[in-house]
């Protein structure tokens, strides 16, 4: 069964950058530019991993982070943070039980594609 990764990043080229590399590993992958929208797809059908920018338009991430801790569907979906920005989620790290790995921009794909093999990983440990 191939893993259904979820991309959430709001500057195109890095979008489409994830999402191809992704995808010529096989993964399937979903793309959204905003937090509402990449919600309101995961109420309807949750990811296996969902790949995260922190600093978006409307809705940031963290706050993504808190509503999917919230919401016992998406409570163990595995969070790839994937960002500029990552010193708020590094010092308050415990808060964000979803969150499995923690990239910074730029990154390599083999650190990228590394971290979703790792999170695809984990899926058979969800309670």
């Amino acid at each position: 069964m191939t893993a259904q990764i979820m991309v959430i990043e709001d500057e195109v080229n890095i979008r489409r950058f994830v999402a191809a590399n992704l995808t010529v590993r096989g993964y399937s992958v979903e793309e959204h530019e905003t937090a509402e929208s990449g919600l309101e797809s995961m109420r309807l059908a949750p990811p296996d991993v969902l790949v995260l920018d922190l600093i978006l338009p409307g809705m940031n991430g963290t706050d993504l982070l808190l509503e999917m801790l919230m919401d016992e569907t998406l409570l163990y979906v595995p969070v790839i943070v994937f960002s500029a920005s990552t010193t708020d989620l590094l010092l308050d790290r415990a808060r964000y039980e979803n969150v499995v790995e923690i990239l910074t921009k730029p990154v390599s794909v083999e650190d990228l594609t590394g971290a979703v093999s790792r999170a695809v990983g984990t899926l058979n440990r969800r309670p």
